[in-house]
């Protein structure tokens, strides 16, 4: 029979085991960015935004006017993007205003959630920023 003090260390050990495996999984089931490109369903071709996330979380895209690059942080659900730096071209109004709603989609991202071909940005409090769909690399 296991006295009270080997019975607490047993269960201690088996909750930091227990702890220590969900982290783990959790480490291997977060976003995996890296080396994905993510636009809108509805946009193609030159035209369409984009987002390419790079290695060294770095980040580049096309806003539908401008290039840009920035840079991004993941952890398990959490994504920041950091930083949005883009060429200063002039566009007509209507793409500038997309542009600029991607920009913001971007730079408001708390949180993101990837369902296979979609990549749902979302804000610190979950509201829905921006759904992309994934897109192959040119």
């Amino acid at each position: 029979m296991l006295s009270t003090r080997s019975a607490r260390n047993a269960v201690c050990a088996a909750l930091l085991a227990f702890v220590f495996t969900a982290a783990a999984h959790g480490a291997e089931t977060g976003l995996q960015l890296k080396g994905t490109t993510w636009g809108f369903a509805t946009e193609s071709g030159e035209a369409g935004r984009s987002v390419h996330f790079l290695g060294s979380g770095r980040l580049q895209g096309f806003g539908g006017c401008n290039q840009f690059s920035g840079r991004f942080t993941v952890a398990g659900d959490t994504l920041n993007v950091e930083t949005l730096v883009a060429t200063q071209r002039a566009c007509q109004p209507d793409v500038m205003t997309r542009e600029g709603e991607l920009f913001q989609a971007l730079q408001g991202t708390r949180m993101a959630a990837s369902g296979g071909d979609d990549l749902i940005l979302k804000a610190a409090d979950g509201t829905v920023l921006a759904t992309l769909a994934r897109r192959a690399r040119n």
